[in-house]
């Protein structure tokens, strides 16, 4: 499914405002600022992120002899392209010979393609008590909305985290490569079914950077712990940024375990 597909079956289905838990703390700070100020958006790679078992599904295929002869020949030819032909016809042998060097072969494969994948991750969730520590600096940091008809309409489509009990199993023999890639990049383990979470995902894109013309970011929730120092200076990013975003104020509740907002 691409981006266009994608976003003429969720309209209407989606949430209004998804967000972008950050904290102010180190290098993040730089990475903060330049989210606000110039809407650039870092994809880190699946290495990256703090699930250990973020894109690593299950290796299985259902491919004929055949049809794995086909695919490691495809394989090989792709990736050892300056080697000599009499060179790649032994590697092609060896591999197929021995069925774990031919599932480790499909392995490196498969890990080489996620590892270059970049992952931008929302929630649908700003006020939830697990994500400000983990995410947010516990509570020192931000939380950054963005409009979702506005990143639809800029072009790149925010697709829905699946959570299950297993990790999806992929073969990437017979799969479309867009169709595994999608279940692997995808799917979570249920325990993280609380973030709600929403990914921008860039083939080939891990650890680079995407800018956003229009104006997506549309307001930013202080955390309920922050300095006053970086609370100023965030008021200073959102004047240098040029664009109407609201600023607000989130406080521990005074007699339930919640946040609550106020005008900052």
């Amino acid at each position: 499914m691409d981006e266009e597909e994608f976003a003429a079956q969720v309209v209407g289905k989606v949430p209004k405002y998804l967000y972008k838990y950050r904290s102010l703390a180190g290098r993040s700070k730089e990475y903060t600022r330049d989210l606000i100020v110039n809407q650039n958006l870092y994809f880190p790679a699946p290495v990256d992120l703090n699930d250990p078992f973020e894109c690593k599904p299950n290796l299985e295929t259902r491919a004929t002899v055949d049809q794995q002869k086909r695919y490691a020949a495809g394989l090989v030819n792709r990736t050892q392209a300056g080697k000599p032909r009499a060179e790649r016809k032994r590697m092609i042998k060896g591999i197929r010979a021995d069925r774990a060097s031919f599932r480790e072969t499909i392995l490196v494969s498969m890990r080489a393609t996620l590892n270059a994948v970049g992952v931008f991750s929302f929630s649908a969730r700003h006020l939830d008590l697990l994500m400000w520590p983990h995410y947010a600096d516990n509570h020192r940091g931000v939380c950054v909305r963005f409009d979702m008809q506005a990143l639809l309409d800029a072009g790149p489509a925010p697709f829905p985290v699946h959570y299950e009990e297993q990790r999806p199993t992929c073969d990437t023999i017979l799969e479309p490569t867009v169709d595994w890639l999608e279940k692997a990049v995808l799917t979570k383990g249920r325990p993280w079914a609380y973030e709600e979470e929403w990914r921008l995902v860039r083939n080939r894109g891990a650890r680079t950077t995407l800018h956003l013309g229009a104006p997506t970011v549309n307001g930013i929730l202080l955390g309920a712990n922050m300095a006053d120092a970086d609370r100023d200076e965030v008021r200073q990013w959102v004047r240098e940024s040029g664009r109407p975003i609201g600023v607000a104020q989130a406080r521990f509740h005074p007699t339930a375990y919640e946040l609550e907002i106020e005008d900052d």
